[in-house]
């Protein structure tokens, strides 16, 4: 009698946690996004790693890499790369 109404209840425990974990962001006022010139220069190379988790179970890397500068319009950007890598399990 439970195994038949399993699906059921797994169903119904995963749509509580939505609502429970959900963001509600209109009550939030509106901010003013100010971005500032970089305190340091990125320089041609550089790499970022972040590990990538889900529920605390490491399931991936991304890897960010700044490959060079270049003037687009008078402005002054980086050509960065990306790349993502799953573990085996997914």
């Amino acid at each position: 009698m439970i195994l038949k109404r399993a699906p059921v209840l797994i169903i119904l425990f995963f749509g509580l946690i939505r609502i429970i974990y959900a963001q509600d962001f209109k009550d939030k006022p509106p901010q003013d996004i100010i971005i500032s010139p970089p305190q340091k220069e990125f320089r041609a190379g550089e790499t970022l790693e972040y590990s990538v988790e889900w529920l605390g179970i490491p399931v991936g890397k991304i890897i960010l890499k700044n490959e060079e500068t270049a003037v687009i319009n008078g402005n002054e950007c980086y050509h960065i790369a990306g790349r993502v890598m799953t573990n085996r399990f997914l």
